[in-house]
Order: structure tokens, then sequence, then C-alpha cells
């Protein structure tokens, strides 16, 4: 079975093999992306937190959480996806296929993987849930 770290080592591999053409470099981006999205979602199901395919939903659970380093998860991971829209939406956005680009996709991939990996301790799991829960209390979502 496939796993977020196997999209993960894919899109490194795209973002430094030669020859390095533009649609080989915005493929990493959005596998960089991916890999990033199925880590943050395995955690957060993993606290019997759901938010399904609604990615904004995933970015703000990290981002409300009330943890500090699920906040910078968070705003990574939106970062990511706003590289990932580009890369895959918008053809004319040349800077979305460069190697620049998709190395720092993958450097940000690879920075959420170190934080959720950090999260799994029991405070961690325990302050971030309670924060997600908070927080759909608060926009009527509990």
């Amino acid at each position: 079975m496939i796993t977020a770290r196997d999209f993960l080592r894919l899109a490194g591999r795209l973002a430094v093999a030669p020859p390095a053409d533009e649609a080989q470099l915005r493929t990493a981006v959005s596998r960089a992306y991916y890999s990033a999205f199925h880590s943050a979602k395995d955690y957060l199901a993993s606290l019997a937190v759901q938010v399904g395919h609604n990615h904004g939903e995933l970015h703000r659970c990290l981002l409300e959480s009330g943890h500090a380093r699920a906040k910078i998860a968070g705003r990574r991971l939106a970062d990511l996806h706003s590289f990932r829209v580009k890369a895959d939406y918008d053809l004319r956005a040349s800077q979305a296929g460069t190697p620049v680009t998709s190395q720092r996709c993958v450097e940000l991939a690879n920075d959420i993987f170190a934080i959720v990996d950090e999260l799994d301790s029991t405070t961690a799991r325990l302050e971030v849930k309670s924060g997600i829960e908070a927080y759909r209390r608060k926009i009527g979502r509990a």
C-alpha cells in the first residue's frame, strides 16, 4: 500500500532528477503537497478528527488547534497548497515549475512531516485535539 512518505520520496526524486522539465517539476510540487496533506490528515484521524477531503478544513484545524507547532504545520501546509494550486492549475505561472520552487516544496513537506512526528507525543496529542474541539465548537461544528 502506498503511503504519504512514498509521495514525499517521489517528489524529492522528481525535484532533482535530470533532465528536469517543467511538467516534472510541477508534478514534484503536487506530490510534495499531497504527501504533507496525507500525513497531516492521518495524524488528525488518529485523534478522531475527521476532515475528509476538505483541504481548507485540514489547514484550519491545525492553525486553530492552539498548539504552536501545529499552527506552524498548518501555515506551511497552506503555503504548500498555494504552490500546488499554481503548479496544477496555472500553466502560465512559470515560477510554479522551477527547480527552486519544487525543491522548496519538498523542504516544506519534510518540515510538515517532522512537525507531525513531534506532535505524536501524548501531551501534544491532547493539546491539539482539545484545541480543535474548541475551535469546532466555536464555529458550530462540534
